[in-house]
């Protein structure tokens, strides 16, 4: 039968996404870093080769999901309201620094960058706000961007 709408549109990603693999516009690498036991405020020294020769070099550096946006704020408790690029450590002030943005739902006790009115509300409304997975954040280190 007739594609819907939304499985077009699909077909339509995956065969643009398919062209940029396929003329270079996107690389798919392996690097044993991001498998390893370091939190990603080593990635200048433990993960360096992909620090100098891959991360600086973009502009822009998304990291999806709960397990990187651990890895990204070193896993602690930090208190609530903590900045996320004060929590990011080297890789947010190194002055080569691309942007990076976490896109992540919440499912771990762990978070950065609440305002502490709104976690109070949240608070008050869920008390599992923070991991029940019906939560999340989108957060912005600028890098080298900060004031541009």
């Amino acid at each position: 039968g007739m594609a819907t709408e939304d499985e077009a549109a699909l077909v339509g990603l995956g065969n643009q996404w398919s062209q940029f693999l396929a003329d270079g516009t996107w690389e798919v690498k392996d690097e044993l870093f991001w498998t390893g036991p370091y939190g990603f405020r080593y990635l200048p020294t433990e993960g360096k080769d992909v620090w100098d020769n891959e991360l600086i070099k973009a502009d822009l550096v998304i990291f999806k999901g709960d397990l990187n946006y651990r890895k990204l704020i070193y896993d602690l408790e930090w208190p609530i309201s903590t900045p996320f690029v004060d929590a990011l450590g080297d890789i947010a002030t190194d002055p080569r620094a691309p942007a990076i943005v976490a896109l992540r739902t919440s499912k771990c006790d762990t978070i950065t960058g609440v305002d502490p009115d709104r976690a109070k509300e949240l608070f008050a409304k869920q008390k599992d706000w923070m991991y029940s997975g019906q939560y999340g954040v989108i957060q912005l280190s600028p890098g080298r961007w900060q004031g541009v």
